[in-house]
């Protein structure tokens, strides 16, 4: 009260003292005119009243000086003037303190105000450029006392709530003109009071966060969960668990995103009814620890950004805040097949079943990446030798293999059960995470026993551990290794590791950087802050059912999830998934068939193919639909995945992209959880329905052609209903072009900065997409009828500078020429549906310095911008300049 006192006073003071200052004049004129007035009255009453007091009475008359003056009386007519005066008294103190009050309020409002987001007790709000709320956040741990609240240019900070001091701040940064982030820190100064914020989720979708064992695009949040802590869990064996590869970062359809910081001890929950996510820090029952020597005082602090699309908010939020892989995995992963013994043989596998199946792949002509033995090889869990009643000769095994063309890699884990003789060593070395006391070490149990998890934090461990595997390796030749576990629900509730961890998925992150010596071909199914290592990422076991509990039908919401959280190159788990018993549509031992056709389908537009239960397990026809599809994969979808994978070291773009990744403004494509993108010109569209032959297909804006050369030349998105998908055919797998990347993407014209070397007849319409890759594009009449599409076809060679270790290097690249060598012409071909891309990846478009085309002259002009004659070949340096939507409109 004595702060608001003080403000009303200054108020008072400065804002309203003209005001004051005039009407307490006019007051005190009032007020002296009204008794000016009734003075005069008042003598001229006396006068009269004189008279009448100093008469002469008879003699003898009784009484005395009182009863002959009689008492004073006030005129009738001074009382409105007094009254007037009292009232406009009243009345301008009343005007003054609500005019104080007014100023008060609308300071209030100013210093709870930063850029585009509104502050108030109980929370904030975010809007949009139009004014639109895009984002609110309700604070849940407290009520904001805002007569502690401060402004400091662009800093807007409170001291307490209404019962107990906190630090609170919330800071606006605009990192580019398209971006406005606000950075939130809630901490409280008491240990053990945990901090709350909600997030109302009703004003768009939104996408990451974390793998889940139920799978939707965009997350679907059902019932009601108390915050429970964020950690990589194994959600094949705890379902109701965050996956084992997680991100503590949201993106919304209405170009807003979150990121919490690394250092929050991060809880999530959620709340059907009331459309909210809860964002929780705390220390108390919770796995995360304060650092030591540290109160456990629980701070939630994060960033809150907002765009102009969703495209453009997830690159930012990916270069600002993930790490990038530093190399492509090894090419072979991309382009053929993986075999697994895993799902086929689970754990009884044997050398003569390994043989044999290798000699049953190259019997029936599959390519291999690599042979994957699986579980399991060795007598115990925790021994790195091969069990020799199972595998007699090993040696002579990796030979035979290696003589066939295959190379192996081996699964491996975190663990050592007790009845190893590895378990002794590593108790005696401390090389397990230990219990709380850090004196004995913490037992655990996994689905293939119970004993210790090796402490990757401990630097004695992880060169233990790398020492078994480089072992491996050079005794049997082994390529690689998979990965399995490292998730931080195989770790006690309590326990301790050699380098004090705060967050228990650090463990994970810990665990995945043994891959690293392995990359090329290695394979992991966890993940956290791991996007710089260079390996391929699995999802957790499918089961072998359509649906999407770890069916076929979570396949590409998984995929989309884990591109959007930073990890691109994505293995999708086995065709057909794990038949499991009791968890598998079809026979006891083989998924149903139909199935397994529609996840190879399926499959074979992933950056990455796995076979276990192997075709020939079915029947002829099946095998030669597998031929069929493995054959499209090489031919048509590696090459496109090795270029954007190639992008990913520079942009961390995904690889398998949302609809809505070309389609910002287009509502439904959103909610599209079955189709996908390659790249943003390639879009798939399998089906996922038990029985169907058909299925509908949702088109975004733009010129689009199918693989049986339908084309699709609309302004507005469309509906395919009742798409004919007879299963098998692969002339019917619908994969679209997009001759015309959609509506988010612009357009530019490159004009030559000398005309005396480049002169280019009319206007070449050049598309930049997110790999910056630069593509040309002619679109005319052809043999084929009108609106037909050509592709500049010839020779096209980028004299590029690139930065290699520090160095830099001339690299000029040439395309393979000709059009059956690219598959480049007006229609056709298996590699007929890309454009030609120009030779030079760039960092940017300024660093390719010259250009040279030799066309043939195979174009019709369409537009009256260019001239009837070829297109010259030209040699200039461009000069990029966005394309006017003027031009855009007169050159379509």
């Amino acid at each position: 009260m004595v702060q608001c006192a003080q403000r009303t006073g200054t108020c008072l003071d400065s804002s309203l003292g003209s005001f004051l200052g005039t009407e307490a004049n006019k007051l005190r004129g009032a007020a002296a005119a009204a008794a000016a007035a009734a003075r005069q009255e008042n003598r001229h009453n006396s006068r009269g009243q004189a008279q009448v007091m100093y008469q002469v009475v008879p003699g003898g008359a009784g009484g005395t000086i009182t009863d002959v003056i009689p008492k004073q009386k006030h005129s009738k007519d001074t009382r409105p003037l007094v009254g007037a005066g009292v009232i406009g008294l009243v009345l301008v103190i009343a005007a003054v303190t609500a005019w104080c009050y007014y100023i008060a309020s609308v300071r209030k409002a100013e210093l709870l105000k930063t850029q585009l987001l509104d502050l108030n007790k109980d929370g904030y709000i975010i809007r949009n450029q139009g004014g639109s709320i895009v984002f609110r956040m309700d604070f849940r741990s407290g009520t904001l006392d805002l007569d502690s609240c401060s402004k400091d240019r662009e800093m807007l900070s409170c001291g307490r709530t209404t019962d107990r001091k906190l630090n609170f701040f919330i800071e606006t940064v605009q990192p580019k003109d398209t971006v406005q982030c606000y950075r939130v820190r809630w901490e409280e100064l008491v240990p053990d009071i945990p901090v709350e914020h909600a997030m109302t989720y009703k004003f768009a979708h939104w996408y990451g966060g974390a793998v889940s064992a139920i799978q939707h695009w965009p997350i679907s949040i059902s019932g009601q969960q108390a915050p429970k802590p964020f950690v990589t869990s194994d959600i094949y064996a705890n379902r109701n668990e965050f996956g084992g590869i997680l991100e503590s970062y949201w993106l919304s359809s209405n170009a807003t995103a979150i990121k919490i910081n690394n250092s929050v001890p991060f809880h999530l929950g959620w709340n059907e009814t009331e459309k909210t996510m809860s964002f929780q820090a705390r220390y108390n029952d919770s796995p995360f620890k304060p650092n030591p020597g540290e109160a456990p005082c629980a701070e939630l602090s994060y960033r809150v950004c907002v765009g102009l699309d969703v495209t453009s908010m997830h690159k930012y939020m990916v270069r600002r805040y993930f790490n990038k892989p530093n190399k492509v995995p090894a090419k072979a992963m991309f382009r053929h097949p993986i075999w697994s013994t895993w799902a086929l043989h689970k754990t009884k596998i044997d050398q003569e079943k390994l043989l044999a199946y290798a000699a049953n792949i190259r019997k029936h002509n599959f390519n291999c990446s690599h042979l994957e033995l699986d579980d399991r090889y060795s007598s115990r869990y925790g021994e790195f030798e091969f069990d020799t009643t199972k595998f007699p000769n090993a040696s002579s095994m990796f030979q035979k293999l290696k003589s066939d063309g295959f190379l192996v890699s081996l699964w491996i884990h975190p663990f050592v059960n007790y009845d190893s003789d590895n378990f002794h060593t590593c108790v005696e070395r401390s090389l397990f995470v230990m219990e709380p006391t850090g004196r004995l070490p913490a037992l655990v149990k996994w689905w293939n026993g119970i004993g210790g998890i090796l402490d990757f934090t401990n630097p004695e461990a992880r060169d233990w551990f790398s020492s078994q595997l480089r072992s491996l390796r050079s005794r049997y030749g082994v390529t690689s290794f998979k990965f399995d576990a490292g998730e931080t629900n195989y770790l006690p509730w309590k326990f301790s590791t050699r380098t004090p961890i705060r967050d228990p998925s650090f463990f994970t992150r810990r665990y995945t950087e043994m891959a690293i010596p392995y990359n090329d071909r290695a394979e992991l199914r966890s993940g956290y802050q791991s996007q710089n290592i260079s390996c391929f990422f699995r999802p957790i076991d499918r089961d072998s059912v359509w649906g999407y509990e770890l069916g076929l039908k979570s396949l590409i919401p998984t995929v989309l999830t884990i591109s959007i959280l930073g990890y691109q190159f994505i293995l999708p788990d086995m065709i057909g998934g794990n038949a499991y018993l009791n968890r598998t549509e079809g026979s006891r031992i083989l998924p149903d068939r139909e199935l397994y056709i529609r996840w190879l389908e399926l499959s074979a537009f992933m950056p990455s193919m796995q076979f276990s239960i192997p075709p020939w397990a079915y029947d002829n026809e099946v095998v030669e639909i597998a031929r069929k599809y493995t054959a499209l994969h090489e031919s048509l979808v590696a090459p496109r995945v090795l270029e954007l994978a190639g992008e990913v070291l520079d942009t961390g773009d995904p690889i398998i992209r949302p609809l809505w990744w070309i389609a910002t403004g287009d509502e439904t494509a959103y909610k599209i959880d079955s189709q996908f993108l390659i790249g943003d010109d390639l879009m798939v569209a399998p089906v996922l329905e038990p029985g169907k032959q058909e299925r509908d297909i949702y088109l975004p804006a733009g010129r689009w052609r199918s693989y049986k050369g339908e084309r699709f030349d609309i302004k507005e998105p469309l509906h395919l209903t009742d798409y004919p998908r007879k299963i098998g055919a692969i002339h019917q797998t619908l994969h679209l072009t997009n001759a015309k990347a959609g509506p988010a993407n612009k357009g530019f014209v490159y004009k030559a900065a000398n005309r005396e070397t480049c002169e280019v007849q009319g206007l070449l319409r050049v598309y930049q997409s997110a790999s910056q890759l630069l593509y040309l594009t002619s679109e005319g009449h052809g043999p084929r009828g009108p609106h037909s599409i050509f592709w500049l076809v010839g020779l096209a060679v980028f004299p590029c500078k690139r930065k290699e270790k520090g160095e830099e290097k001339d690299e000029w690249r040439k395309e393979r020429g000709g059009m059956k060598g690219l598959g480049l012409g007006s229609d056709g071909g298996a590699g007929g549906f890309g454009p030609c891309p120009l030779a030079c990846r760039c960092a940017s478009s300024s660093q390719c310095k010259g250009l040279e085309l030799l066309l043939d002259g195979i174009f019709s002009p369409v537009a009256s911008a260019v001239p009837a004659s070829i297109w010259r070949a030209a040699v200039c340096t461009a000069e990029r300049q966005p394309l006017s939507d003027t031009a855009i409109k007169n050159n379509p």
